[in-house]
């Protein structure tokens, strides 16, 4: 298998390094999040006004308005419907 830091040149290749994501350890960008949550934080910290989400009918939501949303639904599975970190 062919990979990227083998063939990039160091242009591409001089913010990333190996790091250890779910135990499994991988050459990739540095300051990649560690989840889609933690990216979405980031977006919605840098830029809370512009446009998170669109869809077919024409509603949009803000990128601080979209983390609002999903911090309250995290927050009803938790305490509402029992959901916890590493249960199934």
């Amino acid at each position: 298998m062919i990979t990227g830091n083998k063939i990039w040149g160091p242009s591409a290749t001089r913010k990333m390094g190996m790091r250890t994501i779910h135990g499994i350890e991988m050459f990739t960008f540095l300051d990649m999040p560690e989840n889609l949550y933690e990216m979405l934080a980031r977006t919605a910290d840098k830029y809370p006004e512009k446009c998170g989400i669109y869809d077919n009918w024409g509603h949009s939501e803000t990128y601080a308005s979209l983390k609002r949303r999903v911090d309250q639904m995290a927050a009803w599975l938790e305490g509402e419907a029992g959901v916890k970190k590493g249960r199934t």
